[in-house]
C-alpha cells in the first residue's frame, strides 16, 4: 500500500471514529469530548477521505509516481540588432509617452 493510500485510510478511520464518538448512545467518553472531538474527527476525516478519493479517481498519485521530466537545454541567441528600422511609415517614436508614434 502506498503512502497516499494510507492517508486515505487514515481519513476513513477518523471519519468513523468521529461518528462513533459523536453519535454513540453510550457514555464511554465525557460529553464535552463527544461534542468537540467527535465532530472535529468527523469533518476532518470526511474532508481527507473526499480529497483522497478525488485524487485517486483522477490519477494524481499514479501520475506522480510514473512521470518523468524531460529537460531541454537551449542555447540562448541574441536577436539581430535593428536600430532605426521600425515599421514601414514610422518616422519617430517617443517611448516616454507610452509609445506615441508620428
Amino acid at each position: 500500500m502506498r503512502k497516499f493510500d494510507a492517508l486515505g485510510m487514515a481519513g476513513v478511520v477518523a471519519l468513523l471514529t468521529g461518528a462513533v464518538i459523536f453519535m454513540a448512545q453510550g457514555s464511554f467518553v465525557p460529553l464535552w469530548i463527544a461534542w468537540t472531538v467527535g465532530p472535529l474527527l468527523w469533518y476532518l476525516g470526511f474532508a481527507v477521505a473526499i480529497v483522497w478519493g478525488f485524487c485517486r479517481f483522477f490519477g494524481y498519485a499514479a501520475q506522480e509516481e510514473t512521470d518523468t521530466t524531460t529537460v531541454m537545454v537551449i542555447q540562448p541567441r541574441t536577436p539581430p540588432q535593428r536600430f532605426g528600422m521600425g515599421p514601414m511609415g514610422v518616422t519617430h517614436e517617443i517611448p516616454s509617452m507610452g509609445g506615441f508614434i508620428w
